[in-house]
């Protein structure tokens, strides 16, 4: 979950885009060779990396942490997504 006062951001990713995207943390926190995806309930996806710092050698020293989360379109629209309480979404 991102840390409490953070700006939740969503993209649609453009007329054509089959996924919704809500970011959770920056990606610049991660290590940019590190990034996976992950299938989780309800058709949503899961982009996943190491922080920062902390891959070496093609293992993550530390866990990963959610980066962003995809969910398909419903009827080429992006379902809307409920920031947690004290949190804004940006869209």
């Amino acid at each position: 979950m991102p840390r409490k006062g953070a700006r939740l951001k969503v993209e649609s990713g453009g007329r054509h885009a089959r996924y919704c995207r809500m970011r959770l943390a920056d990606p610049r926190e991660f290590d940019p060779e590190s990034f996976r995806m992950k299938k989780v309930k309800g058709g949503v996806e899961l982009v996943v990396g190491c922080p920062a710092g902390k891959f070496h050698r093609g293992k993550c020293r530390v866990g990963t942490k959610a980066q962003s989360m995809l969910k398909r379109k419903a009827g080429g629209t992006c379902p809307v997504f409920h920031a947690p309480r004290g949190q804004t979404r940006v869209l």
